[in-house]
């Protein structure tokens, strides 16, 4: 009988109170701002805005480390797991992915004898934030009620990496600015025309994919995003930022659009916030099979 355990990191933005109704491991990532160490999940996200709002340095992240996942590996070995499967934030972004790799490596190497007894996947969900942790929640809960297996958990979750994007509107452009994603000058340019820039994240690369005038415009455009783009698939959900007054407008919009309300509603973390700014409003779904 298969004995599955799901683990990812902190960067999915998981919150602990799913993880730990679930049976979720997730391995928090420490985060640095202008010097001081955090470590995700010790902070609510009210918090980590005010912190990035007043913050002069760009926060940077430190990678889960080989030996963490060593650590796991062997504590799930111990309590006779059959398969893990471990996904991670993109692999260019961080080198949590390789040392996902490596410590799998040692953990064989350590323990000749569990091959063939655990079965242990590392997969790159080349993304951040519910856009890699969305699946695993869903094959969570379906494990949970004993209706998927190991194998259908891993298709499910390259299925919905291997389409899952995301639209994201910005109502500032500073931390854009600060974090390279838009030129200084044109940041500047934009924040006195008004403009809140509308940034496609698909693959793990943040891209513009249009820039409207006003704030009342945001919401609009990422529905337009959503319909041009979205599959027959009606899994999605919606990542807010400091203020609720988009989310709500984005939910109603949503929920006539797609049929049904959003899969989850959640705050959105460090590793999109410290790139887009915690003013923000950003919808993830389902969109077309990428080649």
């Amino acid at each position: 009988m298969e004995k599955i355990k799901l683990m990812i990191d902190g960067s999915s933005d998981i919150t602990k109170e799913l993880a730990q109704e679930l049976d979720i491991n997730v391995r928090y990532l420490k985060i640095s701002i202008d010097d001081k160490e955090f470590v995700e999940g010790t902070y609510t996200s009210k918090e980590y805005y005010k912190m990035l709002n007043e913050c002069v340095k760009m926060p940077t992240t430190s990678a889960v480390t080989q030996f963490e996942f060593l650590d796991e590996f062997n504590d799930f070995y111990k309590d006779e797991y059959t398969h893990v499967i471990v996904c991670t934030l993109y692999s260019k972004g961080s080198s949590t992915n390789d040392n996902a790799h490596v410590a799998k490596k040692m953990f064989f190497e350590e323990n000749p004898e569990a091959e063939g007894k655990i079965v242990i996947t590392v997969i790159d969900s080349k993304a951040y934030s519910l856009l890699s942790g969305y699946p695993v929640i869903e094959c969570a809960r379906r494990i949970k009620k004993n209706e998927m297996n190991y194998e259908q958990a891993v298709e499910f979750i390259l299925d919905w990496y291997e389409c899952v994007e995301a639209y994201v509107g910005l109502y500032t452009l500073k931390f854009a600015k600060k974090s390279g994603r838009i030129h200084g000058a044109a940041a500047f340019i934009g924040e006195v025309l008004g403009m809140r820039p509308i940034m496609k994240l698909c693959d793990g690369i943040f891209t513009t994919e249009d820039k409207v005038r006003g704030d009342k415009n945001v919401v609009p455009r990422l529905i337009e995003c959503v319909k041009k783009n979205r599959s027959e698939s009606c899994e999605y959900g919606i990542l807010r930022g400091e203020s609720d007054e988009p989310i709500e407008q984005l939910e109603a919009e949503l929920t006539a659009l797609f049929g049904c309300p959003p899969y989850i509603i959640a705050d959105v973390g460090a590793a999109v916030a410290s790139n887009a700014g915690p003013r923000l409003a950003a919808v993830f779904f389902k969109g077309k099979k990428r080649l």
